[in-house]
């Protein structure tokens, strides 16, 4: 406690300098904080509530050959997949069935091109939190032809809730048929890309467009509680249906080739149906490579800053104790010893790095809530793929800031140790006399 008392008393009588290095470790620390916390934040805000809108965390179709020879995705009311996704994932993960199909919006002489998904709006009430309308209501069971279509399109063709919409698409057997759909909800664009890039309807009716049975689906979509491992969770799904003995289409390690076996299987002699698993981390894979550049680069100016940190701090305290050395002579006259001196300095710098490390942690809170509040108008732009309601987010994790806090903690004494290990060497006489 008395080298605390003594470090303490000296931080304060030199309070600039032990403000500016205090400040100085508190900056890095606030850039190290910040760019991870939005490296991550831009993941979970895409896998979260962007894509998991579109496509879930782990996507099973199961193809066939139709009548007329083409292959399919279409999976039957009973199928055995079910149960075998109810065995394997757990009870905070959500299995739901979807149908999907890309058709053409017609709209008197304007038509447009969209992705159309299929599903049960009772059993998917977090579509309706992450969805924002601009107008209308969410898809509701007294109205089965009911849809949802984004602000952008339905503009372009003029189209407003209550209007109808037809929707031209094929069957599964390759037919062309036409929907008739009534507008219950326009998707607002607050999500940005993602805003476009579906229309959702309730599954049954576009089975019937689809010429399917009404509890049929086109894919099975999982929503996990942990998203963050994606693909890994997808090939311990598989090598969990290898085990039951499920017809599987392959998936080799390298995703390159996944996509040259899946067009094998139009050239292959075979019968019944085949499980085809594919992970978010598969279907957005830019997305992830940027998420891995984001965290490469977090982890780069992480080691810069801790290097700047370091070679500032034994500086620093190089000239401490230059400007020092005759109090130093003096403690040693006195009779302390050299290792006392040592864990003099070394407390002094502990108590200006958890200074700097508490003035870090409140700085990146601040500034991540700066950065949060504003509002990016990118519309449907490339890099509205990683905002949320048009706001970059933070992914702000107590971890982050004990880990982070404790390396620089470990730095600043390790930068410490040379330079305080040499005060202790000062001959006291020559300290004294100031002679150097």
């Amino acid at each position: 406690m008395r080298y605390l008392h003594v470090a303490i008393k000296n931080v304060v009588r030199e309070k600039r300098r032990s403000l500016l290095l205090a400040g100085a470790i508190a900056f890095g620390l606030m850039v190290i904080i910040l760019v991870g916390s939005l490296a991550d934040g831009i993941m979970d805000s895409f896998i979260n509530h962007q894509a998991g809108m579109i496509s879930g965390h782990v996507v099973v179709k199961g193809y066939s050959y139709s009548a007329r020879d083409n292959l399919i995705s279409w999976m039957e009311k009973g199928d055995p997949i079910l149960q075998k996704a109810k065995d394997f994932f757990g009870e905070g993960d959500r299995i739901n069935r979807r149908s999907t199909t890309m058709g053409t919006f017609i709209s008197g002489s304007e038509a447009r091109q969209q992705f159309v998904m299929g599903i049960d709006p009772q059993l998917e009430e977090d579509l309706r939190d992450l969805l924002i309308l601009e107008e209308g209501q969410y898809l509701t069971d007294e109205e089965e032809s009911g849809i949802l279509l984004s602000k952008e399109i339905a503009e372009e063709l003029g189209l407003k809730t209550g209007d109808s919409v037809l929707l031209k698409t094929r069957t599964l057997d390759g037919v062309n048929n036409v929907g008739d759909f009534l507008i219950q909800g326009i998707i607002a664009d607050d999500l940005g890309t993602v805003s476009s890039m579906a229309a959702f309807v309730h599954r049954s009716y576009l089975n019937e467009v689809l010429g399917i049975g009404s509890e049929d689906f086109t894919e099975l979509h999982l929503f996990l509680e942990d998203s963050r491992s994606t693909d890994a969770v997808t090939g311990d799904f598989y090598k969990f249906l290898e085990n039951e003995n499920v017809a599987l289409v392959e998936r080799p390690e390298n995703r390159q080739k996944r996509q040259e076996i899946l067009a094998r299987l139009t050239t292959e002699n075979w019968s019944g149906i085949r499980y085809q698993l594919s992970s978010l981390e598969e279907t957005f894979t830019f997305v992830y490579v940027i998420g891995v550049f984001l965290n490469g680069t977090s982890v780069l100016i992480m080691l810069i800053l801790m290097g700047i940190i370091l070679v500032g701090i034994s500086n620093t305290l190089r000239m401490m104790i230059f400007e020092r050395r005759k109090e130093i002579g003096t403690m040693r006259a006195l009779g302390m010893q050299r290792g006392s001196v040592v864990k003099l300095f070394i407390v002094e710098m502990q108590i200006i790095a958890l200074l700097g490390v508490f003035l870090g942690g409140i700085s990146a809170l601040l500034g991540g809530l700066i950065i949060h509040s504003i509002t990016f108008d990118l519309n449907h732009t490339f890099f509205s793929l990683f905002l949320y309601r048009g706001h970059l987010t933070m992914s702000f994790l107590p971890m982050r800031f004990v880990v982070n806090g404790v390396i620089i903690m470990f730095l600043v004494w390790l930068a410490s140790l040379l330079p305080a290990g040499k005060s202790a060497k000062i001959d006291p006489a020559k300290a004294i006399h100031n002679i150097s």
